[in-house]
């Protein structure tokens, strides 16, 4: 399992996801999660 902190954000008032949450993942921590992917789906 992979774990780290993060914030949770929102897109701004306008465009086209207003109201919208995001995260974002960092690069090493996104390499992590699809090695583990892999490593489970055999």
């Amino acid at each position: 399992m992979v774990e780290f902190t993060t914030t949770i954000k929102r897109f701004a008032q306008q465009g086209e996801k207003t109201g919208w949450t995001y995260i974002d993942v960092p690069e090493a921590i996104a390499q992590k999660l699809v090695l583990e992917t892999k490593d489970r789906s055999g």
